[in-house]
């Protein structure tokens, strides 16, 4: 699956019914975390940083687990360093919102 259809999909879960099609949140949750531990090249910066957004934006039981977004973080951390974090401002503040809610 292309990341902006990763994207989509969660965006659509904050408007189904939670119990509703869980298992494949729950797919596209595994298969990140996976990737990331295994093959962290095939993951954009940019798509890492939506896709927190979005999962913050679910409701509380569709949220991945702490543990996963503590890694999601991390890797997210150690790729982008002092002189990129202020080139690019926004990601600045949507890193900050991330970690305020979790």
């Amino acid at each position: 699956m292309q990341e902006i259809n990763v994207i989509c999909c969660v965006k659509a879960f904050r408007f189904i019914n939670s119990q509703q099609n869980q298992q494949l949140l729950l797919s596209i949750q595994d298969m990140i975390h996976v990737t990331i531990q295994h093959n962290t090249e095939n993951i954009k910066s940019n798509f890492l940083i939506d896709y927190l957004l979005e999962t913050y934006q679910l409701p509380f039981g569709l949220r991945m687990s702490k543990e996963k977004t503590t890694l999601l973080l991390e890797e997210l951390n150690s790729r982008l360093s002092v002189q990129a974090i202020l080139q690019r401002k926004i990601y600045i503040e949507k890193m900050a919102l991330i970690a305020q809610n979790y």
